[in-house]
């Protein structure tokens, strides 16, 4: 700053016409910045010739003789020369290293800082490189599924509108039922609900048994997630081989997967299977909305041994969540009753 002003940075063009003084005169500055940092960091690589020059844009030429220049101002290059090699040769760090001052500290901690911006950037290109490798792949992914799944369409019509009967079409009425409720049978052949353990092991049996009957099926399936409260006509639908579509292989969840937390447990389970296995899988829920007062007088119809507390069935209608097209299923069949 002179005179209370603030002095205006000289462009590219004004460096290069600078005069023989005005480039001395700023490579004088420049040394002294260099040994401030120097003596700050403890380190005598701040201070090199190499940086007095470049940080004020002077040519090496003028050190060397290269360009024909006076003999007085020649002189006066090979002084500042002179003076950069005296520092580092009387420079008092021991091993490069001195104690930090608070402006070494702030040098340091912006080198730092621009040293972890450099590998940001870096780190970024390649999880953006990642990334589009990634959206190719699943695009290319979901090219072949449209492929597939047309191509069953048009060969499920086929079959349905030929008259004739062959032994070895395919049948996709016959579903595949994977319930939780068949793994809490107990002796006597009553469901057992009492015991939380078993529930739970019901529960990872029913999604092992539904890994399972994906990865044997080797055509296209729609997976039917049947949602709705014991007594809700959930078993009675799926016994129904009418309800089914006929293009491909049906798979039945017979569960009350009242909540979109339970439901996506089974969700977890068949994106893992369809992303390892390339499977061509719908998924269909089936919501039965069927009034609490009908639920309960059902109940007390059924036999003695499969009658459920009131309590409950009140209990799980109030905890019902519709199911909606952002829990990714790609269709949504509600019967009411």
């Amino acid at each position: 700053m002179t005179n209370g002003t603030i002095k205006p940075v000289k462009t590219a063009e004004q460096t290069k016409k600078r005069s023989h003084s005005e480039r001395l005169a700023d490579l004088r500055v420049s040394f002294e910045k260099c040994k401030a940092r120097a003596n700050a960091t403890g380190s005598i690589n701040e201070c090199s010739l190499e940086k007095v020059r470049k940080q004020v844009n002077v040519s090496d030429s003028y050190f060397y003789g290269k360009d024909r220049v006076d003999q007085a101002i020649h002189a006066r290059y090979q002084k500042i020369r002179e003076d950069v090699d005296e520092f580092k040769k009387t420079f008092k760090g021991t091993d490069g290293i001195k104690e930090q001052t608070a402006l070494g500290e702030a040098i340091l901690e912006r080198n730092n800082f621009e040293k972890e911006r450099d590998e940001a950037h870096f780190l970024t290109a390649k999880i953006t490189e990642k990334n589009k490798k990634l959206i190719d792949d699943l695009n290319n992914y979901r090219r072949q599924k449209e492929e597939t799944e047309n191509n069953a369409i048009a060969i499920a019509a086929s079959q349905v509108n030929s008259n004739t009967s062959r032994s070895n079409v395919v049948s996709f009425n016959e579903p595949k039922i994977i319930s939780p409720d068949d793994f809490l049978v107990d002796k006597d052949n009553n469901y057992d609900y009492s015991n939380q353990t078993k529930i739970d092991n019901a529960w990872r049996s029913a999604k092992h048994k539904l890994k399972e009957s994906i990865l044997n099926t080797r055509i296209s399936m729609r997976i039917y997630m049947l949602i709705g409260v014991q007594n809700s006509g959930k078993t009675e639908w799926r016994e129904n081989r009418n309800n089914f579509f006929l293009d491909r292989q049906p798979i039945v969840i017979d569960a009350t997967n009242l909540t979109v937390a339970k439901r996506s447990e089974f969700f977890l389970e068949i994106m893992k299977v369809q992303s390892e296995s390339k499977k061509d899988i719908k998924v269909c829920a089936v919501f039965f909305d069927v009034p609490l007062l009908q639920l309960i007088q059902r109940n007390k119809e059924r036999p003695a041994t499969k009658r459920l507390p009131d309590q409950l069935i009140t209990d799980n209608y109030n905890r019902i969540e519709s199911p909606t097209t952002s829990e990714l299923f790609d269709e949504i069949i509600i019967v009411r009753q």
